[in-house]
């Protein structure tokens, strides 16, 4: 499991509600379905459009995120991975479109876990437009912190901290800030 949900799991015992933006395959939202016993709704956001040049870093366009086809495919995966697990609910939309989605309908989280383009910009959009979704409490983080193919993806994480006044942490490359 990844160093994330660790810290969710030994840091909250009552029933949980998350969100992971950026799904890809669904391959990291099953185990954290399968290791996290409280959780009761995991909220799974991707678009699962092709990135433009402009919304990828080298190491994306390498594995193939500009290419529809691969990303139809990831699609149909995360669906067959995810869908008839009665805790999932998927939102195949824009992370700023979801946010404001829970935003509108008054949807409260515990976590939010970012993994989806790892450029800077969308990554600090990301922690901005999803902050006022998370409890009080709660905890927002991401993925690729310490990934030397995606280095804005920490630049984002700690510039972000230091916005909210809060503390950092991270282990390997995941990172997290309790709120």
């Amino acid at each position: 499991m990844r160093p994330f949900f660790n810290y969710i799991q030994n840091h909250f015992t009552q029933k949980i509600v998350g969100v992971e933006v950026g799904v890809k395959k669904g391959e990291n939202a099953v185990q954290v379905l399968n290791t996290l016993p409280n959780l009761t709704q995991l909220y799974l956001v991707d678009r699962w459009k092709a990135y433009s040049i402009e919304e990828t870093v080298p190491m994306e366009r390498k594995v193939g995120y500009m290419l529809q086809d691969n990303l139809d495919l990831w699609k149909a995966e995360a669906y067959s991975n995810c869908a008839s697990n009665p805790k999932v609910i998927i939102l195949e939309m824009d992370s700023s479109i979801a946010a404001n989605k829970f935003i509108n309908e008054h949807i409260t989280v515990d976590f939010v876990y970012i993994d989806a383009s790892h450029k800077y910009e969308f990554v600090s959009r990301d922690c901005r437009i999803w902050l006022p979704v998370i409890k009080p409490g709660g905890v927002i983080g991401g993925h690729d912190f310490n990934n030397r193919n995606a280095l804005e993806v920490a630049r984002a994480a700690k510039e972000f901290a230091t916005l909210i006044k809060k503390s950092l942490e991270y282990t390997n490359e995941d990172w997290w800030i309790q709120l």
